[in-house]
Order: C-alpha cells, then sequence, then structure tokens
C-alpha cells in the first residue's frame, strides 16, 4: 500500500481493507520508506492511536461500511 492511495482507515472505510489487517499494514510501516509517524500512516489521530494501542479490539466496534 502506498500512503496516497489512503491511509489503513480511508481503506477500510471505502471497503478496500478490513479492521483485521491492520497488523499487514503495521509490518509495511516498520519496513520504512513513509517518513510519516505510524498514527499518521494509519490515519489515527495521537488519543485514537493510543487508545487502539491499549485496547486493539477497539476498531472491532466500529463499523466500517463504504
Amino acid at each position: 500500500m502506498s500512503h496516497s492511495r489512503g491511509t489503513f482507515i480511508d481503506l477500510c472505510l471505502s471497503g478496500r481493507a478490513f479492521v483485521d489487517e491492520i497488523d499487514d499494514y503495521v509490518d509495511r510501516w516498520h519496513k520504512g520508506g513513509t517518513g510519516l509517524p505510524l498514527h499518521e500512516f494509519l490515519g489515527l489521530t495521537r488519543p485514537e492511536y493510543s487508545l487502539w494501542s491499549e485496547k486493539h479490539r477497539i476498531l472491532e466496534v466500529h463499523h466500517f461500511e463504504p
């Protein structure tokens, strides 16, 4: 995924990614080259990222529909 195609959250909202794929996106971020902090790469604000890092299942509560 290139960042120009949207963040992970953008892709979830458009139906092009699924919440359970977040670890794949984190792995892509770890490989480098984005120039972005992880929360921005995923499309999360700092508070959202903090909440997700404490409670990974929090994204499953939200229903992402295109």
